[in-house]
């Protein structure tokens, strides 16, 4: 039991990236967020990865002008 209480489904990811559950399978996509497995249709991840994916600097919102 302990290998499934480190990982977390991508709502979970969602909500401690402060992000939608739409934008974690972008970054998936992107390779930028290693997914550890899935079950139906549920992505898991691994709490660690998760962590140092937050510690690392995004930039957020839209780009400014530049006229």
């Amino acid at each position: 039991m302990a290998i499934v209480s480190n990982l977390l489904t991508c709502r979970e990811v969602a909500a401690i990236l402060e992000v939608t559950p739409g934008r974690v399978r972008q970054f998936v996509t992107g390779n930028r967020l290693p997914v550890r497995g899935k079950v139906g249709t549920n992505l898991l991840f691994d709490r660690k990865d998760v962590r140092a994916f937050a510690k690392k600097k995004r930039l957020r919102g839209r780009p400014k002008k530049t006229s």
